[in-house]
């Protein structure tokens, strides 16, 4: 909707802000966590106590703008009508694949 009002980088910083409200940035959060835990952690223990801990780094930081401007970068260069079939697709994937994860993988901590 927000691409009928702006133009299609402000419609898909609007469409990306609105649907980490709407999600809690559950996403977002994971990402972070996995990219401090990733990039600073030299071992198993040490990774997971930094993916555990609720403060982000430098590597949570770079990985979430990095993600964050890409989609916005990829939303905006897509026509209106195959953005919102993206997003539709998008959005139910990930939840579809978190919910494999958490059923499929053994608990981590």
């Amino acid at each position: 909707m927000a691409s009928l009002l702006f133009t299609p980088l402000v419609a898909a910083v609007i469409s990306t802000v609105f649907g980490i409200r709407l999600t809690g940035a559950f996403h977002e959060d994971g990402l972070a966590d996995s990219c401090d835990g990733l990039g600073g952690g030299l071992t198993r223990e040490r990774t997971l106590t930094i993916m555990k801990g609720s403060r982000l780094g430098t590597y949570g930081v770079l990985g979430l703008v990095s993600a964050l401007l890409i989609k916005i970068s990829l939303l905006a260069s897509m026509p209106s009508s195959v953005a919102i079939v993206a997003l539709i697709i998008a959005h139910t994937a990930s939840r579809l694949l978190c919910i494999s994860l958490l059923a499929l993988l053994p608990y981590g901590g």
